[in-house]
């Protein structure tokens, strides 16, 4: 009983905390999505390095902050094309220190740019879907995305408990992921599709119209694929390095990145269709 309590509670922190960053203002959100790239990559570093805090860690790190604070800039009406190429430009120098510094050791160097590109430009796509025409902040697209991702992971648990857990139930990649079963997915997948339409139709200016209805369906789906992608790609990361969890950073959840894995699947998908659909 205890243990739900603070599962319950760290979740309810965490809701407040993302509620804050998505519907609050720009530097809301910067600041705790900077919170979660640091945290994120320290809890990636330290499972494929070491606990050990080492410069070129502290680089990888600050690099990733930097990319995803660049994106932030701009769709805050902050950065201009100059500051912005400023601070690419900052990137590159940090990333080239991290080779300086890992020059006796260079089979870190994936690892240590590995935060930029799993982490940093996921960060960076989510980013393109904050703001209106007129410069104003606006997060409802990103909420949305993490409201898909959420409603369809409970669909999942609850159906792939009752139904997904039997001998014969197909599992989806048992040696990554042993509970995952196919049950579970398309069950994640119907709530998604659920999700996403009637968050449109809610808080967006839309009418009713079926093709409309049918092409958000379709969008939920594809989404919610790319999260359940990112979940596993998680796991597998974790039993290549032989961690239980990311880190202990949400009592009762584990880490950041075991939060925010399948997000950083699902936004760069979500940013490329807000771009078309």
């Amino acid at each position: 009983m205890k243990s739900f309590f603070i599962r319950t509670a760290s979740a309810l922190v965490f809701l407040a905390v993302m509620a804050a960053a998505l519907l609050w203002r720009i530097e809301a959100y910067a600041v705790v999505f900077s919170f979660v790239a640091v945290v994120c990559a320290w809890e990636y570093l330290r499972m494929s390095l070491g606990q050990k805090v080492t410069v070129s860690k502290v680089v990888s790190i600050a690099a990733t902050v930097a990319l995803f604070l660049s994106f932030a800039g701009v769709a805050g009406g902050c950065f201009g094309v100059c500051e912005t190429m400023l601070c690419l430009g900052f990137i590159a120098v940090l990333m080239f220190c991290v080779s300086l510094f890992s020059e006796k050791d260079m089979h870190e160097v994936p690892h240590l740019f590995f935060p930029l590109v799993y982490i940093g430009v996921p960060l960076c796509m989510m980013t393109l879907m904050v703001g209106n025409a007129d410069g104003s902040f606006n997060a409802l697209g990103v909420l949305m995305t993490f409201c898909i991702i959420w409603v369809g992971d409970v669909f999942a648990y609850i159906f792939g408990t009752l139904f997904g857990q039997g001998e014969k139930s197909a599992k989806l990649w048992p040696e990554v992921s042993p509970k995952k079963s196919w049950v579970g997915v398309y069950a994640g997948l119907l709530g998604a599709v659920l999700c996403g339409v009637a968050f449109e139709l809610l808080f967006f200016d839309v009418d009713f119209q079926w093709r409309h209805t049918l092409i958000r369906a379709a969008v939920s789906c594809v989404v919610y694929a790319a999260a359940v992608c990112g979940d596993l790609f998680e796991s597998r990361l974790k039993r290549t390095y032989g961690c239980k969890d990311s880190g202990t950073i949400m009592p009762g959840h584990g880490g950041l990145l075991d939060r925010f894995d399948a997000a950083f699947f699902a936004m760069p998908v979500a940013a490329v269709f807000s771009g078309i659909v």
